[in-house]
């Protein structure tokens, strides 16, 4: 890995972690858990496409990386051109060394956002 991946992995890592509080001016609800280990914000209530990146971003906080990739999977059903989530996605792929993975979610990002530069310095 040189310094441009690890770099790289770094500040896709600080995106991730500070992205719920750089999208919203509220601050950010803690999530109820239920049994099974899964959170559920809704309370039976739709979930709207902040609603899951906020959890998604909780999820990925929490180094639960699969569960974080299935509730940005699922933003991407309510929104395909999500950038955040695209991006996030990118980011699960690289920190598992899942390199094409990584580069096809980033691009994605970028589709959807040119200028998007955490997307853009991410991308090898």
């Amino acid at each position: 890995m040189n310094m441009r991946q690890i770099f790289g992995s770094l500040a896709c890592g600080a995106v991730l972690l500070t992205g719920v509080t750089a999208c919203s001016d509220k601050p950010a609800e803690k999530p109820q858990t239920n049994n099974a280990g899964s959170t559920d914000q809704t309370n039976g209530a739709e979930t709207t496409p902040a609603d899951l990146l906020k959890l998604g971003l909780e999820q990925g906080q929490a180094g639960n990386f699969d569960a974080a990739k299935a509730t940005f999977e699922k933003l991407l059903d309510a929104e395909a051109d999500n950038k955040f989530a695209w991006f996030n996605l990118g980011y699960i792929a690289q920190s598992r060394n899942q390199a094409d993975e990584a580069i096809s979610n980033y691009d994605k990002a970028l589709a959807a956002d040119a200028n998007y530069k955490p997307a853009l310095y991410n991308r090898p």
